[in-house]
């Protein structure tokens, strides 16, 4: 009973955190189409400004559509990997193209170089192309969140048995050792992140 109640206590506590780190998502777009479509309704944009508020909400739409889209794709995964996956013969090179374009999305005043080093002719693979995009593309915002403004470095290349490599690297402080044990926890932030309110 008392392992019962544990377990119960535990499985309670990771849905909140789980829904805390979801709202830290969510919050940031949300909050600024709020406050553009405050400005806009109450006239206190010039009819110059109008267009430029006009693209920060659209900007934030489509941050706040993928963030959605990334959180529902991560609870699909969690729940029914197997169902959801949609294996098919996959172009790295496209995935690693949309995943640094979504990246932009999501940090958009990010001025950090993004390299890209994909090798040719590299093989088709077979993989789900947006989870993969979405997995991609989370490593590369992490990068240009904590990377501390160093250049982000993305590259693929085949190995040995036909596999391909995707690495994505920064030159930040490099995460913690007490996080490590969590970096496929969904939507973990780290001690830094969280005081750093990154």
């Amino acid at each position: 009973l008392a392992l019962s109640v544990r377990r119960a206590e535990r499985a309670a506590q990771d849905s909140l955190e789980l829904v805390a780190r979801i709202s830290h998502e969510l919050r940031t777009p949300l909050s600024t189409i709020t406050c553009a479509g405050e400005n806009l309704a109450d006239s206190v944009v010039s009819p110059d400004d109008t267009r430029q508020y006009g693209q920060i909400i659209q900007r934030e739409g489509r941050r706040l559509h993928k963030t959605i889209a990334d959180i529902l794709l991560c609870c699909r995964l969690q729940t029914r990997a197997t169902e959801v996956l949609n294996l098919q013969p996959t172009r790295v090179d496209e995935v690693i193209d949309r995943a640094i374009e979504d990246s932009r999305v999501v940090v958009h005043d990010s001025h950090v170089a993004v390299e890209r080093a994909v090798e040719p002719g590299l093989p088709l693979v077979q993989a789900d192309p947006d989870a993969l995009r979405a997995a991609v593309k989370n490593l590369i915002v992490n990068a240009l969140k904590h990377g501390q403004g160093s250049p982000v470095r993305v590259s693929a290349r085949g190995q040995r048995g036909g596999t391909i490599s995707i690495d994505v690297e920064d030159r930040g402080p490099g995460i913690p050792d007490e996080d490590l044990p969590h970096i496929f926890d969904p939507f973990y932030r780290g001690r830094p992140a969280r005081d750093g309110q990154v």
